[in-house]
């Protein structure tokens, strides 16, 4: 990677529909930033200001930074978020870390925190816990065994019928 890496996008519309004021006709702008301050650490950032999606637009201010961090058999990731929709009084901020550690050449063990607040008529907070375990199989194949625990809440208070426990396993085949 660069020292310093720097990606966006423009996309201006036109504002007029039939000799008229378009009002859904709104500007679109996206910047991505990335920075290695040393070889094993690395800053990302990014900016959205009313991100397309097809045909349809949302009319949104987000930002997230996150960074990354790979010293020697151990890997960090760590990101944060908010997302604003200026039309509502709905505001969302998500927040995800995660750790995988290289117990072998073959083996790693990975877990990640996801947690996401939606600020809208009410409070609702989802927080995932995940843990996974992947063994190389050779260069071609990898076996994954994994789980999450997903609990979620409304107002501050915790709605246990709608948690969630999952387990998983994955061959995986890489070319």
């Amino acid at each position: 990677m660069r020292t310093l890496q720097v990606e966006g996008t423009a996309q201006l519309r036109d504002g007029t529909k039939d000799h008229q004021a378009d009002p859904d006709a709104i500007n679109t702008y996206n910047v991505k930033l990335a920075l290695a301050v040393w070889r094993s650490l690395h800053l990302t950032g990014s900016f959205d200001q009313n991100p397309a999606s097809g045909r349809s637009v949302r009319h949104v201010f987000a930002r997230t930074m996150g960074v990354e961090s790979d010293i020697g058999s151990l890997k960090f990731r760590g990101q944060y978020g908010i997302e604003r929709e200026y039309t509502t009084a709905k505001q969302s901020q998500a927040v995800n870390i995660g750790f995988d550690l290289r117990l072998t050449h073959w083996d790693t063990l990975s877990t990640t925190f996801e947690g996401h607040d939606l600020f809208d008529d009410t409070l609702s907070a989802t927080t995932i816990y995940r843990l996974a375990f992947t063994h190389r199989l050779g260069s071609a194949f990898d076996l994954s065994v994994g789980g999450s625990v997903t609990r979620r809440s409304v107002s501050g208070v915790d709605a246990p019928d709608q948690d969630e426990v999952k387990g998983e396993a994955k061959l995986g085949l890489h070319f």
